[in-house]
């Protein structure tokens, strides 16, 4: 069928009791992507109804039937969205290059496993202090202190749907300073953000971020994406990936890939110092929903 994924389970368990497992205890499995009876979904039909944009005190608002999402007009930001009368977001959508530094990146481990990183502690990030630490190299390079500083922001409305195009500088640990009377920046490294959103009658958005990196960049990122904070009460959580458990680049094949559900709660690890944790690979969709079934 158009657009379903196909796959091939093979599971071995115990055919009787054992010392150490029960009879029907898997010992291995494994799965097989069939790749050649993968056809491609049909073309989307478009929504029926329109989107309608309006530009009211410094927000641009684009809503249909059940929803409302709303831009700062000034930085483009997604701050806003109202489904059904329910808020979506507590904070907008934005860029995110940090997380806390994980301990890894507290000591020399992986450092050592990096040339990049090895040259730049030498010869700019990281040339101070404990100059072998990643995260050195993220404190130096700025990472932890992004500046925002939108360029454009567009919005227009074609045929009943909603365009959105947004273009922003994110600066590196700096902010714009008054050299003097006639200069007005400060050059440093940093990457320009582009989005384009789409937004379609059915409340559905599609978004195209594109980043274009500016000047020097360190050897590796913690993060690189964008982050958002949602409502308190969208605490379920359901996925199309590896699952249930927690699977990593590096270690992933142990978890089938299927749909699962599981809860915020259910999801974090309470680690003393803070460690990667709650991530799920390989995924082709996840929904967060509330009680009742909205998200």
């Amino acid at each position: 069928k158009p657009g379903k994924m196909y796959r091939l389970n093979i599971s071995s368990c115990l055919a009787q009791d054992e010392v150490w497992a029960a009879k029907g205890h898997e010992v291995a499995f494994e799965q097989f992507e069939l790749s050649d009876w993968n056809v491609p979904a049909l073309p989307a039909v478009k929504p029926s109804g329109n989107v309608s944009l309006s530009d009211t005190d410094g927000m641009i608002i684009a809503s249909g039937a059940g929803f409302s999402y709303t831009f700062d007009s000034k930085t483009g930001a997604l701050v806003s969205m109202e489904i059904g009368g329910e808020k979506m977001l507590e904070s907008p959508l934005k860029l995110n290059l940090w997380r806390a530094p994980i301990s890894n990146e507290l000591d020399g481990w992986n450092s050592y496993s990096s040339s990049t990183a090895l040259a730049n502690a030498r010869t700019g990030y990281g040339a101070v202090g404990h100059s072998m630490v990643l995260a050195t190299i993220y404190y130096s390079a700025g990472l932890d202190n992004l500046y925002f500083k939108p360029t454009e922001v567009n919005a227009r409305e074609v045929d009943g749907t909603v365009y959105v195009d947004v273009r922003e500088l994110v600066l590196f640990g700096a902010s714009e300073q008054q050299l003097d009377a006639y200069i007005f920046g400060r050059s440093t490294a940093g990457i320009e953000s582009m989005y384009s959103y789409r937004i379609d009658a059915d409340g559905s958005i599609t978004i195209h971020h594109k980043l274009n990196p500016q000047g020097e960049m360190p050897a590796w990122f913690p993060r690189i994406g964008v982050a958002m904070e949602l409502a308190g009460s969208l605490t379920n959580v359901e996925w199309y990936g590896r699952g249930p458990e927690a699977s990593y680049p590096d270690r992933k094949t142990g978890y089938r890939i299927g749909i699962y559900k599981s809860t915020v709660d259910e999801m974090y690890e309470p680690y003393a110092i803070p460690q990667d944790y709650g991530l799920r690979m390989d995924n082709r969709w996840v929904r967060f929903t509330n009680e009742a079934g909205k998200g």
